[in-house]
């Protein structure tokens, strides 16, 4: 059985996604954090990751609030230049259990996956509900989100459904640069790993499920959708319109 290099990106200071990490690799000799700055870097190394120190000047686009998650797609295209096939994940998905010779099959299944996940139609409402009494910041993003989502989604119900950059799964090697070139050229904004990938599947919802949708992970999971929210009515309803289509066989969770 082969492994894979699983893929970790971070970069600027965020107390939030600190708690996130793991005290230490979960699979030492797969695990490689693509960071930014110095600090971050000896952070991680004292933690015990294998990592990458990436140039803050190698896509200046990115440099912004509102671009930030272009970062994802740098990390992708440096990871895929150096292991030609990787999986990259956010510290918000976790592995559930062994990644097996079944987990290795459904990734040789699709050459290249990531998982679905909903917004709602009401965006701005919805992300208020959810988050409510946002920062400035936040509201801004908030906007921008609004703005991408109706222009990069697909419709089912009341649900605006968009690839999730939780996860991504690939053995196409210019995939990252393909994803770059597409952001940087559309001028993306927020959500801009999952807008490009929206744009580079060019196809309806059913295709992408037979063409992109993994079998192993949800773009949000099942059980983060048991509340009385406009958002996780949605999302819930994504997750069993796949499971109606797809057999699901989890062994990632990304919450």
């Amino acid at each position: 059985m082969s492994t894979i290099k699983i893929i970790r990106a971070y970069w600027g200071s965020n107390p939030a996604t600190i708690k996130e990490l793991p005290p230490f690799p979960i699979y030492p000799k797969q695990e490689i954090v693509y960071v930014w700055g110095e600090d971050n870097e000896s952070m991680f190394k004292q933690l015990g990751y294998e990592t990458r120190l990436v140039s803050e000047d190698l896509y200046p686009y990115f440099n912004t609030d509102s671009t930030q998650y272009g970062n994802k797609l740098i990390a992708l295209k440096l990871a895929l230049e150096e292991f030609k096939e990787v999986m990259i994940l956010d510290w918000d998905c976790y592995i559930l259990r062994p990644l097996d010779t079944q987990f290795y099959e459904y990734l040789k299944s699709k050459p290249v996956q990531c998982p679905l996940y909903s917004q709602h139609s009401k965006v701005i409402p919805a992300l208020l509900e959810a988050f409510p009494n946002p920062s400035d910041k936040l509201s801004q993003f908030f906007l921008k989100m609004e703005e991408g989502f109706g222009k990069y989604s697909w419709e089912l119900g009341d649900g605006l459904i968009s690839p999730n950059f939780s996860m991504l799964y690939t053995r196409d090697s210019t995939l990252g640069q393909v994803l770059l070139d597409i952001a940087i050229e559309n001028r993306l904004e927020g959500c801009i790993e999952e807008h490009a990938f929206y744009i580079y599947s060019n196809c309806t919802l059913e295709e992408y499920l037979e063409r992109y949708q993994p079998y192993f992970v949800q773009g949000v999971s099942q059980d983060r959708t048991n509340h009385d929210l406009m958002i996780s009515k949605v999302q819930s309803h994504l997750n069993n319109y796949i499971d109606s289509k797809l057999p699901m066989d989890l062994y990632l969770k990304h919450i």
